[in-house]
């Protein structure tokens, strides 16, 4: 009888151990495997921003791709332009041709631009002549990172 209880005792404590592992391997192969994706899209003149983020239940994987200016090449239409720092266009006024460059942008009230070879000092809103040829300086993005190129929005006449 002392033989058979011992023997009794054993299985039943490997049946549970077996049970308390099956469980386990249960629970570990029944777990959800979740993907998580989270967009944000942040626009920003003149610059945007992606971030696209996939997070799998124990991985964190996070990429940025900033998207550059989509428009770097200074262009006029219908008298009003938009000029890039250290670009040049010519537009044409009453049979005359003028080169507006915008030779920098100091902040966010305040430009320089160079028409013809004279620079003047322009403020968001101001309007003035120089050479004869009328500008209304409507908008200045000021951008100060490296990789940024700030531009203005003017009306010439």
């Amino acid at each position: 009888m002392t033989v058979s209880n011992p023997v009794k005792f054993g299985l039943i404590l490997l049946l549970i151990i077996l049970i308390v592992i099956l469980g386990i391997l249960t629970e570990l192969i029944s777990l959800p495997k979740e993907v998580v994706t989270v967009t944000t899209t942040t626009t920003v003149t003149p610059t945007t921003t992606l971030l696209t983020t996939t997070i799998p239940p124990t991985t964190i994987i996070i990429t940025t791709t900033t998207v550059p200016t989509i428009m770097k090449r200074s262009y006029c239409e219908d008298h009003k332009c938009w000029l890039f720092e250290g670009q040049s266009i010519q537009v044409e006024e009453e049979n005359v041709t003028y080169m507006i460059t915008l030779l920098g942008v100091i902040d966010d009230d305040t430009a320089v631009l160079g028409i013809d070879g004279e620079s003047k000092t322009f403020h968001e809103g101001e309007d003035k002549t120089v050479k004869g040829l009328g500008i209304y300086l409507m908008e200045i993005f000021y951008l100060p990172k490296k990789e940024q190129v700030s531009f203005v929005h003017l009306l010439y006449y």
